[in-house]
């Protein structure tokens, strides 16, 4: 599963607008996922400190 998250100032507009993901110019940000009933094993890596979320890839457009 992917999903694309547009991380810019403005709006980029029309469909995109859904994953839009409004952020400072230039500035710090942080992005935190937010798993719901997780499965038993991504509960344990969690709490083992073992959990890997992908890495972000910037795209531009």
């Amino acid at each position: 599963m992917a999903t694309t998250l547009w991380r810019i100032g403005n709006a980029p507009g029309g469909d995109k607008d859904t994953n839009w993901l409004p952020s400072p110019k230039g500035g710090p940000f942080r992005v935190t996922f937010r798993i719901y009933s997780p499965a038993q094993q991504l509960v344990d890596e969690f709490f083992a400190m073992t959990l890997a979320l992908p890495s972000l890839d910037p795209v531009v457009s």
